[in-house]
């Protein structure tokens, strides 16, 4: 049994979609920090949902109408409270994490497997994020009709982050400096050990070749 309270479903935007095959769900916190759903979806139909937002009827029934959902990644630790939700709603969803996060959401939830073991089967490439004091991998995935997509958790974050209120405007300083795409100050000062290998790191996944969109679990993505 869940150790966690029933997950509270909090405002949200409806699905975006990003690309084919593609949307985003951008929810709220219980305090001003935007949070990013992306849900894809195969060939077979099926939905994989990465760090689940809770979402109410309407926007269920729309997330049902694009598919079935199979598999919800928690992509780190700090990115599993609605993991119980979707499970709850679909019991035969299976929840994935990376390994050195398991311990702390099979608690929570009922884990089917690892990252690192399921998402090389869905043909999906995988990029283990250095220098950081949290297993999070960066996802790299082919978009139908061409091109590839990145799909990161916290090490990259878009801009408006933080919600437009007076409490959102004073702690948009922690977002990423200008307000652009790229390592949150807030991941920087808390979570990065190596900032020259995440640096390095970042530098490699630029050179993705034919690259159209590039998600973080906050903040706008890059299309």
């Amino acid at each position: 049994k869940s150790s966690m309270p029933t997950p509270k479903v909090l405002p949200h935007d409806p699905l975006r979609r990003l690309a084919k095959n593609v949307w985003m769900v951008r929810g709220s916190n219980s305090f001003p920090l935007r949070r990013n759903m992306i849900v894809i979806r195969l060939s077979s139909g099926e939905l994989i949902i990465h760090s689940a937002v809770a979402m109410d009827v309407p926007g269920l029934n729309a997330l049902t109408a694009l598919g079935t959902p199979t598999m919800a990644i928690v992509p780190s630790r700090g990115h599993q409270k609605d993991a119980p939700f979707y499970q709850a709603h679909f019991p035969d969803l299976k929840v994935v994490c990376p390994a050195g996060a398991r311990s702390a959401v099979e608690p929570n939830v009922r884990v089917s497997g690892t990252v690192e073991d399921v998402i090389p089967t869905l043909g999906w490439v995988l990029h283990k994020v250095p220098g950081i004091k949290t297993d999070e991998f960066v996802y790299e995935l082919p978009l139908e009709g061409g091109g590839k997509m990145l799909m990161a958790n916290d090490v990259f974050g878009g801009p408006n982050s933080f919600e437009d209120s007076f409490l959102g405007r004073l702690l948009a300083p922690l977002a990423v400096p200008g307000n652009q795409f790229g390592i949150a100050r807030i991941f920087r000062w808390r979570m990065i050990d190596d900032l020259a290998a995440v640096r390095h790191f970042a530098a490699e996944l630029a050179d993705v070749r034919d690259l159209r969109v590039v998600t973080g679990s906050h903040g706008d993505p890059l299309t």
